[in-house]
C-alpha cells in the first residue's frame, strides 16, 4: 500500500520520486511526489494512485567510524 514517504514510480512519466503528501477525500486518490530521480529536474507533481508503482525503498549502508 502507497503511503506517506514511499518510494514511487510514475509509470506516465517514468519519473522516480518519494510521496509527500496524499489526497484521498475523493473517489481517486492524488498524491503529491517529490521527484528524486534527477538533481537537474527536481519538483514536486500531483499523480493519479492508479499511475504509480510503489519501489523498494533505498538502503543505506551504515558508517563505520574509526
Amino acid at each position: 500500500m502507497i503511503a506517506e514517504y514511499s518510494k514511487v514510480l510514475i509509470k506516465s512519466t517514468n519519473r522516480i520520486g518519494t510521496v509527500v503528501e496524499f489526497d484521498d477525500r475523493k473517489a481517486g486518490a492524488i498524491h503529491l511526489i517529490e521527484l528524486t530521480d534527477t538533481d537537474s529536474d527536481d519538483r514536486m507533481v500531483w499523480a493519479d494512485a492508479d499511475d504509480l508503482e510503489e519501489l523498494p525503498p533505498d538502503v543505506f549502508p551504515a558508517i563505520d567510524e574509526p
